[in-house]
């Protein structure tokens, strides 16, 4: 199974989450949600998953921006592997440049994003030290405007980290990698 995490202020049914059900008709595909305007919703996400994949022998996660932060934590959680695309490796930085007014685009209501709800993120962080006991590959995008892939290729430099010059932070390099997503997911962990 390929359990995909979406980014921030998204949802699990967005646009990745079909183009990875159109590229692997035969895996199956799951993509949870969660709700960013408050982030204590990951934990129930985080239950919704192990009741999924608890009878599949081989899962990998994948997620974007935010929830590359999160599918490297789930990867450590549930012993299995993770492919980050311009993974946020400091989500309380760089969110705490949000703060205030924001959209959760799938709903199209607003909410106030606050520091409080961002250090909920916190206990979802692997140290360098504790990414050592995982199996993750990096994917990042040389015109990300959003999380600079300088920062991710020296953040994850203890990793194999796939540098693209453009696909922006959206990451739409996705059919670049099917290959590397396919070899991920068939080798042992």
């Amino acid at each position: 199974m390929i359990v995909y995490i979406h980014g921030f202020n998204s949802n699990g049914v967005g646009s990745k989450y079909t183009e990875l059900v159109g590229m692997f008709p035969d895996i199956e595909i799951f993509s949870p949600s969660y709700d960013s305007s408050d982030f204590s919703s990951i934990d129930s996400m985080i239950d919704e998953i192990g009741n999924k994949i608890s009878d599949s022998d081989n899962t990998l996660f994948i997620g974007c921006s935010l929830g590359g932060y999160l599918a490297q934590y789930l990867a450590k959680h549930f012993n299995s592997k993770s492919i980050l695309l311009n993974p946020c490796y400091d989500p309380q930085g760089f969110l705490s440049t949000q703060l205030g007014e924001n959209i959760l685009y799938s709903e199209r209501r607003g909410y106030d994003l606050t520091m409080e709800n961002v250090r909920i993120l916190e206990k979802y962080e692997v140290s360098p030290t504790q990414r050592g006991e995982t199996n993750i590959i990096v994917f990042t995008n040389k015109d990300d405007d959003t999380i600079p892939y300088e920062g991710v290729v020296n953040y994850y430099r203890d990793r194999p980290v796939g540098i693209f010059e453009t696909g922006s932070h959206r990451f739409t390099n996705l059919e670049d990698i099917k290959n590397d997503i396919i070899e991920s997911y068939n080798s042992a962990f």
